[in-house]
C-alpha cells in the first residue's frame, strides 16, 4: 500500500518540490514525512489482519476480481 500511497501523492510532491527550490527555507513536516507516518500507521493497523497476494493479468474487470477473490473475504 506505501507504493499506490506514494503514487497517489507524486503530483503534489512534485509541485512541493519545486516550491522547495525557489524557498529552500520554507518546509513543510507533514510533506516531508508524509511516507513514514503512513508507514507507522499501516503497521500498526494492520498488524493482526491476515493478508493474501493477487496475482492477476493487467488490466483486470473488477467484478472479475471481486468474483475470485470473494471466498477469501468471507474468512
Amino acid at each position: 500500500m506505501i507504493f499506490s500511497l506514494q503514487e497517489e501523492r507524486r503530483d503534489l510532491m512534485s509541485y512541493y518540490w519545486m516550491y522547495r527550490f525557489a524557498f529552500p527555507d520554507r518546509s513543510n513536516k507533514i510533506l516531508e514525512e508524509a511516507e513514514t507516518i503512513e508507514r507507522e500507521l499501516l503497521s500498526k493497523l494492520l498488524a493482526d489482519k491476515e493478508a493474501f497476494v493477487i496475482y492477476h493479468p493487467y488490466p483486470v474487470p473488477i467484478p472479475t476480481m471481486y468474483d475470485a477473490i470473494r471466498p477469501l473475504l468471507s474468512k
